[in-house]
């Protein structure tokens, strides 16, 4: 039942490690290239979602192996040199286009946004930032928009 886990463990650390490691290097370096300020965040994200992808798909072909076949590794230490002796390197990449489908998307949507509400938090002044609608509704009377 546990046999994944080894992969699933060292390969969602080092994707994770990657993604936001290479994301925040990229940000500033994307920045100078690119005029947008969001359009270089999204290409850092892609970037980093991308490399973050490659790393992680050998880790997750060991660990579809360990979990599909029982027998054939005791864990990531002995069955990723395994299946790459038997199957070649490549093969450790065979779900690359289904993982960046799935990680680029889920990359931007988790690091843009948030990196775009961050950096106007830090240009916007704190009072300027206060919301009408918190302030009302914490007096205890309803935000303007509610009493149409």
């Amino acid at each position: 039942m546990l046999a994944g886990l080894g992969p699933t463990v060292v390969g969602y650390g080092l994707e994770g490690a990657a993604k936001f490691g290479f994301y925040e290097s990229l940000k500033p370096l994307s920045m100078k290239v690119i005029d947008n300020k969001a359009v270089a965040f999204l290409v850092a994200s892609i970037v980093a979602g991308a490399v973050a992808s490659v790393l992680l798909c050998p880790m997750e072909s060991t660990r579809i192996r360990l979990v599909t076949e029982p027998g054939f590794a005791s864990g990531l230490i002995s069955g990723l040199p395994k299946l790459i002796r038997e199957e070649g390197l490549g093969s450790t990449f065979d779900g690359l286009a289904a993982m960046l489908a799935k990680q680029v998307p889920y990359t931007l949507g988790k690091q843009v946004r948030p990196s775009e509400e961050r950096s106007d938090e830090l240009t916007t002044p704190p009072q300027a930032a206060k919301s009408t609608c918190a302030r009302t509704s914490i007096q205890g009377t309803p935000p303007p928009q509610l009493t149409q």
